[in-house]
């Protein structure tokens, strides 16, 4: 449990900062900044999924604790989710600049080579 307290307040940290960075580069109609912030969510994907596992490995060695688990897991999912909408703002900060939408992919998203 001692993990799941560390990284989940690490893991909404990172995405309050994207959300600060992408409201600064929003205001300042900046779209260099809007494009470095999806590295960031590189990372809160890496949390989202290493919390899961953790909240998974609690949830079965405590199963009457199953009710607590599954709000730890709304967390976790909700504060990734946030991160995923951040990167929403910084495309459309790019498409305000450039003109153009695209979307931004984290390495998760990334289409495979063909």
């Amino acid at each position: 449990m001692s993990a799941i307290s560390e990284n989940l307040p690490h893991m909404a940290r990172l995405t309050q900062d994207m959300l600060d960075r992408s409201m600064i580069a929003f205001a300042e109609k900046n779209a260099t900044l809007a494009r470095t912030i999806p590295a960031t969510d590189n990372l809160v994907d890496d949390l989202f999924n290493r919390l899961y596992v953790q909240i998974v490995e609690y949830a079965s060695g405590h199963p009457d604790n199953i009710s607590h688990a599954n709000q730890l897991e709304w967390v976790v999912h909700n504060v990734e989710r946030s991160a995923d909408r951040v990167i929403n703002i910084c495309e459309w900060v790019i498409y305000i600049v450039a003109g153009e939408y695209r979307e931004l992919d984290s390495e998760y998203e990334k289409s495979p080579v063909q």
